[in-house]
């Protein structure tokens, strides 16, 4: 288990399987194709490849739940070297998925994907496959979620880094019955209008917003106007939203003589921008991550039902 993750937003990570197809934009620099264990077992990446199986990860996710029950209260558990919808992998391993997930009630599973549309046909396999199987519970679980009742333990979540990729993904995750949606704005590459979508129906059909700017080799400029602008549209729908990191080539333009959007430390003003000027951050934190270094705007680290 992931028990020390630096991701801010879960308590741990849990992979089923590693690997993955890159399907959009926001997957060029993926964190994952490079990390430690896709290294060091030489996982393949892409189209045909073989996922690699974690075989500890059922008793990693038992522990757990086990650890979530001593401590009182649920934790956030997140697969994240993985898409949970990545059609290159078997209807068997997805349905050993889900019976982890019927099995760890204490858990709440954060499953992130960049393929909703795919979402209800592949649980009408996972529930054939379930059929054959003596594991009642799983297969209630997914024959319930079928039929518009969500698990009480699963967020679904979709990526989106642009506008493009919300107008496409946005309608497949409203579609799909869930206790929390989340939204990962995060590599951010663009501006992002989420209005209409955090307020269908004047119900926001999104409980949770993260946003991110890029980090590592090759990172992309995020705009820190992008940033502001969905705190604002979060806020005014009263939707959660946590800031991970402003990335790690952040700026603002035309700040008219304003303080910086990097902010203060230790009392100083770290920059001030001239009429016009682009600026950018020169943070000590090189994704950009450490909330002391950003002006207070950005500061909003909120969960779901849980304002700051």
């Amino acid at each position: 288990m992931g028990a020390d993750t630096k991701i801010q937003w879960c308590d741990a990570t849990l992979n089923p399987w590693i690997g993955c197809t890159k399907v959009s934009p926001g997957c060029k620099n993926c964190y994952a194709e490079t990390c430690t264990p896709v290294r060091a077992f030489r996982i393949g990446w892409g189209a045909g490849a073989p996922r690699w199986r974690v075989k500890s990860f059922a008793a990693a996710a038992r522990a757990a739940n086990r650890k979530a029950g001593r401590l009182g209260r649920r934790l956030r558990v997140f697969p994240s070297l993985c898409d949970w919808l990545d059609m290159e992998v078997a209807e068997a391993w997805l349905a050993d998925f889900v019976t982890t997930i019927a099995e760890t009630p204490e858990l709440d599973w954060l499953l992130l994907t960049k393929r909703p549309q795919v979402w209800r046909a592949r649980m009408v396999a996972v529930r054939h496959v379930l059929a054959s199987r003596e594991h009642a519970g799983a297969y209630m679980l997914v024959d319930a979620w079928l039929a518009g009742s969500a698990p009480a333990n699963v967020w679904i979540g979709v990526s989106i880094e642009d506008q493009a990729r919300a107008e496409q993904r946005m309608p497949e995750l409203v579609e799909i019955p869930a206790r929390v949606r989340f939204l990962s704005c995060e590599p951010l590459i663009g501006g992002l209008d989420l209005n209409y979508w955090l307020t269908v129906c004047l119900v926001p059909q999104v409980q949770w917003v993260i946003v991110g700017g890029e980090s590592g080799a090759g990172a992309r400029p995020c705009d820190a106007a992008w940033v502001e602008s969905i705190i604002e549209q979060c806020a005014a729908v009263r939707v959660s939203c946590f800031v991970k990191q402003l990335g790690a080539r952040a700026y603002r333009d035309d700040l008219n003589g304003r303080e910086a959007f990097i902010g203060i430390i230790g009392g100083k003003l770290t920059h001030r921008a001239e009429d016009g000027q682009r600026v950018w951050a020169k943070w000590k934190h090189s994704k950009g991550g450490d909330s002391e270094e950003w002006a207070e705007v950005f500061r909003v680290r909120e969960f779901p039902g849980v304002r700051s």
